[in-house]
This record gives structure tokens, sequence and C-alpha cells, in this order.
């Protein structure tokens, strides 16, 4: 009986060390998404704040927004289709999405959605936060 209790234990952690592993293989799938999120340093705020922006600024930022729209959409298209039966398993993993990606998109949404970097602003701005964090509800949904 002993024998049986520590070959179950050692089996549960195997089974939690798996879930770990594979948890954090999924979170680097987020790097194309986030790789348009990071501060743009070249960008000066004084700048952007007082509405002066170079030719280049504002190609940099319109390239950052339509960057992370279509890295997005990607991943709501192909996530939409991951099964994922243990429901706790699933939350949990949108749960991870949202702390890990929302306040990145915050920060960066929050610093330059305001910025007239295009006259067709809508067009590379197409997601506010909450649009995102609705996105992200979706995943794993097959019919959404």
């Amino acid at each position: 009986m002993a024998t049986l209790e520590l070959v179950e234990s050692h089996a549960k952690q195997h089974y939690r060390d798996q879930i770990l592993q594979q948890k954090k293989l999924y979170s680097q799938s987020w790097s194309a998404v986030l790789h348009h999120l990071c501060p743009a340093e070249e960008l000066p705020a004084a700048q952007l704040t007082a509405g002066k922006i170079r030719d280049r600024d504002r190609q940099i930022l319109k390239d950052r927004f339509s960057g992370f729209n279509k890295e997005i959409e990607e991943m709501q298209r192909v996530q939409r289709s991951y099964s994922i039966p243990d429901r706790q398993l699933r939350e949990s993993l949108k749960r991870d999405n949202k702390e890990y990606i929302l306040p990145k998109y915050q920060t960066f949404y929050d610093r330059y959605s305001g910025v007239p970097f295009s006259r067709n602003t809508e067009k590379y701005v197409k997601y506010t936060p909450a649009e995102v964090a609705n996105l992200m509800d979706k995943f794993f949904d097959v019919a959404a």
C-alpha cells in the first residue's frame, strides 16, 4: 500500500511538473505580440506629447500598432481552435494571459494611442485594452 501511495504521489508531481513546463512553453508563444509592445525608447516622450513627430517616429508607431493587431488576431485565430478540456486549466491560462499581456498593452495604449501619428489613427489603434481582454476571453472556444 505504501508503494502505491508513493507511486501515485510521484505520478501527480510528474503531471504537475509537465503542466508547468507546458505553460512556460505556451507563454513563450506570446513573444511576437510582446515584441510590438516594447517601449519605443527611440521615440522622445516630450516630442510625442507636444505633437511634434518626425516621419520616422510616425512610421514606428504605425508599425507597432499594426504589428500588435496582426499578432493578437493571429493568436486568437490559432488559440480558438485549441482544445483544453480541463476547465480549471483553461481558465487559468486565460487569466495568466491577461495578467501577462494586458498591463503591457495598457501601458503602450495609454502612452501612444493619443499621439497624432496618423490621419487615420483608428486604422492602427484597433483595440482598447478592454477589447483585447474580450478577445482573450474567446481563446480555447471553437464557437467564438
